[in-house]
């Protein structure tokens, strides 16, 4: 029976990666050159995550951003619950890859494309 005040590690530990949002677990699996597993995928995001979901997959945006792109019919696209938008991970991986500009192999290649 465990005492009161021991240190329960695995618990703690489990107890800190609660407080990361989904797509901040995705991100971080990411970086590490891991692709995250289904089930620490959430198939939505809103609008928050969203952007630090694409941000932490090294493509900069802010929810501002993705909510303006949204007004203007140029976002992602996005279901809305209860006033809300989310967005789907895959959506959002299409969509980001689309709006993505042509590889290059060396820079004399990029300044003939300009």
């Amino acid at each position: 029976m465990p005492r009161w005040g021991t240190n329960n590690e695995p618990e703690r530990k489990m107890r800190d990666q609660s407080n990361q949002s989904p797509a901040q677990t995705c991100g971080d699996l990411h970086a590490a050159g891991r692709d995250p597993p289904d089930s620490l995928r959430p198939s939505r995001l809103n609008r928050q995550d969203a952007a630090r979901f694409l941000t932490q997959m090294g493509l900069p945006i802010a929810a501002t951003t993705l909510a303006k792109k949204a007004v203007e019919g140029s976002g992602p696209p996005y279901a809305v619950w209860n006033g809300r938008a989310l967005y789907s991970v895959d959506d959002l991986l299409k969509w980001a890859e689309a709006h993505l500009g042509p590889k290059f192999r060396n820079t004399t290649e990029r300044r003939g494309r300009r």
